[in-house]
């Protein structure tokens, strides 16, 4: 999409988190009082403080054992006390497994739900997950269903930045990857923040944060 002129009426972006909450995200080796997924809740809400509009979307995924919906896509002005309430609420479960890729699915199809917003709106999925995918379905196990959607298109103008912790198996960040070139081959942004420990993790959602600042009407200028 070309970049619109000064003044122009911006069309509201869609931020979608998709949020590990495994049990190693109950990790305290962030290098400050809080945990892995204690980090992640507060950069999300800084976030959404400093780099969301009132006529922007936010919605939330987060998985484990399971895949859970947060939080509908969701216009910040209608709702942003109710969405902060539910966020700081979240807490990371005691259970084994990683849906990685059920979840990712999951977003997309969240993102391409009709009537959310229009085509020339800007969709940003922004991941994070500590460990490699265990315990998506069979069908998804190596993400083939992420693969057939990026491939078709799913979501109009979506962006991606995938952030990894820790060391993941080759052919996890492979697929991972292989989801970022997609969407870059589509025309939207894409990077891959691969972190080696946890103490990165704030450092990787300042740059998500710089990323969405310079968004501008679906093109990215950083």
């Amino acid at each position: 999409m070309p970049k619109m002129g000064p003044g122009a009426i911006q069309p509201p972006k869609i931020v979608m988190f998709c949020l590990d909450w495994s049990l190693s995200m109950l990790s305290q080796d962030t290098g400050t009082a809080l945990s892995r997924f204690a980090t992640c809740v507060a950069c999300v809400q800084r976030i959404m403080t400093d780099q969301v509009q009132n006529h922007d979307l936010v919605g939330i995924v987060g998985f484990g054992a399971s895949v859970e919906t947060v939080v509908l896509p969701t216009a910040i002005g209608l709702g942003r006390e109710k969405i902060n309430a539910r966020i700081s609420s979240l807490q990371a479960q005691t259970l084994g497994g990683t849906c990685f890729f059920d979840a990712v699915g999951q977003c997309l199809q969240l993102l391409a739900q009709p009537g959310v917003a229009g085509p020339e709106s800007p969709r940003w999925l922004v991941c994070l997950t500590d460990g490699d995918d265990l315990g998506s379905r069979r069908e998804n196990a190596r993400g083939e269903q992420v693969n057939r959607m990026l491939d078709d298109g799913v979501a109009a103008n979506l962006n991606m930045i995938m952030i990894t912790v820790g060391r993941l198996k080759e052919a996890n960040l492979r697929v991972i990857d292989s989801w970022v070139e997609r969407v870059i081959a589509a025309g939207g942004f894409g990077r891959h923040l691969s972190e080696r420990n946890a103490a990165a993790i704030t450092g990787a959602f300042e740059v998500v944060a710089e990323v969405l600042s310079s968004d501008v009407g679906g093109a990215t200028e950083c």
